[in-house]
């Protein structure tokens, strides 16, 4: 397995965080990565590593506005309704607001149907203005959070609430995102609620 597109911190890097200097763990690790990463993303309601999208379909709404699968975008945009390339600009079919990820048809509605739009598109962190890498306290919190699953997943504490081995009694009271992960998130928050 390998680590997909959107993973904040490598599998390298994570190892050494936690101290760990062989391979037998490291299928369980990548998955943790993956799903802490994904779990970052939709806490703060945009793609925080920049990820490339090609060719990816859409379903048109029929409104005017449609929202992108990830934000900020970076760049320009491919994208294409029912075959016809479009343009972006106020006098052209299109405008992209990057930041929101959202695109508005300047004249009429999208198309309505499935996979009306072909889309490729750049969306992360780094496409924010001026661009920027994943900041030290996002990545920190990173390795946190996969320890913190890394050690559930050793202790299969995966949801207990408390447990009891004879005169030993342990209690697991978190269940998702750590408070100071969810803190740090809740800082870089851009989107949403």
């Amino acid at each position: 397995m390998a680590l997909s597109a959107i993973a904040l911190v490598s599998l390298a890097e994570e190892k050494a965080q936690l101290g760990i200097t062989d391979a037998a763990m490291d299928a369980i690790l990548e998955g943790l990565i993956d799903a802490v990463s994904a779990a970052f993303n939709k806490e703060v309601d945009f793609t925080l590593a920049t990820t490339t999208y090609t060719n990816v379909y859409l379903d048109g709404n029929g409104r005017s506005v449609l929202y992108l699968p990830a934000a900020p975008v970076g760049g320009a945009i491919g994208l294409a309704e029912d075959g016809t390339t479009l343009t972006e600009g106020p006098d052209k079919d299109f405008l992209l607001y990057a930041d929101e990820g959202k695109i508005v048809k300047v004249n009429g509605t999208w198309l309505l149907g499935p996979k009306t739009l072909k889309l490729t598109m750049r969306a992360g962190f780094e496409c924010f203005t001026p661009p920027t890498t994943l900041p030290a306290d996002i990545k920190q919190a990173a390795f946190k959070q996969v320890g913190y699953e890394y050690s559930r997943f050793l202790n299969k504490d995966w949801g207990t609430e408390s447990r009891s081995i004879g005169d030993r009694s342990v209690s697991t009271k978190q269940v998702g995102l750590i408070e100071d992960v969810k803190a740090v998130l809740r800082y870089h928050r851009r989107f949403g609620l």
